[in-house]
């Protein structure tokens, strides 16, 4: 039997098609039977424009991206309002033909803008208005709060935009954010709701206002930055945990090899047990996460790799090759992990794609 790191893009569709990714079923603020599939695809780039460096996205390169995923029997689709790519993800779905109700889509809104010309209340829903327009379609599958502040005043405080009216947190502006997503989820705006890159501090507020929990908290989750404590705690919850930048976004962390000198699908031991398994590094990292409880968001606009990513189910590993995917920070040329690093003190981690949402007050 041939591997399948080296099957031909016509197979690895083929053997898409042949039979769906596992399906993860929503609780808590979801309609009941809601079900998400276990791949999606990411539509943000984190690359610069005119080949610079990393994938660039926009509308433009989003839609013949989308298009191709369709093609490929993709179901989930993630996107976000900050993306800058939802008219052109909007656009391919209308284009393709295929039957909205057939699709998972996922976007989010953000916690900004409150203070005292407009609530956080009022910018969510006006938000939902734009993803609605954007999208071009009258719900959504899943709404998520995109981040639990503004991450520019962890950063620097003289840069915040409002700072949740004066409050010396965000959690004035969460509790009405999630408040806002609930009257859109009990008037059918989304069929389900939940958080993102929303630490235990943060999700426990929700809880605090005694009614509905997330059904999704969706994170950053690779072998180089996996909080296990916060997956195990959502999952005690029933809050599905997703990950996003789940390969680590390989092309934006090349771009700067001083912080990864090894990206995680390079690194030896995974490139070994992809052998052993018959599979790419990329499915080994995807089953990893996947065996680990968390669904993935792999982001790319190549359809080899999109064919490999919904394949990634048919392979398993052994306990022993999950320890060392999870131990993977242990091997020659990992990241350092020392978050207290200037010039951003615990803001940036290096071994950490996106900022660290855990500093958010």
């Amino acid at each position: 039997m041939k591997s399948i790191a080296v099957l031909s893009l016509l197979t690895l569709t083929a053997l898409t098609a042949a039979q769906a990714p596992p399906m993860v079923m929503l609780k808590n603020a979801a309609q009941p039977g809601l079900a998400m599939p276990s791949v999606g695809l990411g539509t943000y780039g984190y690359g610069l424009p005119g080949n610079k460096g990393g994938e660039f996205w926009n509308d433009t390169i989003a839609y013949p991206a989308v298009r191709s995923w369709l093609s490929m029997n993709g179901i989930r689709i993630d996107g976000a309002c900050d993306y800058k790519t939802q008219y052109g993800v909007g656009k391919a779905i209308v284009d393709s033909g295929i039957d909205r109700k057939k699709l998972f889509l996922t976007s989010k809104i953000d916690i900004r803008g409150a203070g005292p010309s407009t609530t956080q209340y009022d910018w969510t829903m006006a938000q939902f208005k734009t993803i609605q327009a954007q999208l071009q379609t009258s719900y959504v599958d899943l709404l998520l709060i995109h981040w639990p502040g503004d991450v520019l005043h962890v950063k620097d405080p003289n840069q915040s935009k409002l700072l949740c009216a004066s409050s010396s947190s965000y959690r004035p502006c969460r509790q009405e954010a999630w408040l806002a997503l609930q009257d859109i989820f009990r008037t059918g705006g989304a069929r389900a709701i939940g958080v993102s890159n929303f630490g235990q501090k943060h999700i426990a507020e929700i809880e605090e206002l005694q009614d509905l929990l997330p059904a999704v908290n969706q994170i950053e989750y690779h072998p180089y930055w996996h909080e296990d404590a916060l997956r195990d705690y959502c999952q005690s919850k029933n809050i599905a945990v997703q990950s996003y930048s789940p390969l680590g976004a390989p092309d934006h962390m090349a771009t700067e090899p001083q912080l990864w000198p090894v990206l995680p699908t390079n690194q030896t031991v995974v490139q070994q047990i992809a052998a052993a398994v018959n599979a790419t590094p990329a499915q080994v990292v995807l089953a990893w996460a996947w065996q680990r409880g968390v669904s993935c968001n792999p982001r790319t606009w190549r359809a080899d790799h999109m064919a490999e990513n919904l394949a990634f189910f048919h392979t398993t590993l052994s306990a022993a090759q999950l320890a060392q995917v999870d131990d993977l920070l242990s091997q020659p040329g990992a990241p350092n992990t020392d978050c207290s690093k200037p010039p951003m003190p615990e803001f940036f981690c290096t071994n950490k794609v996106c900022p660290n949402p855990n500093v958010v007050p």
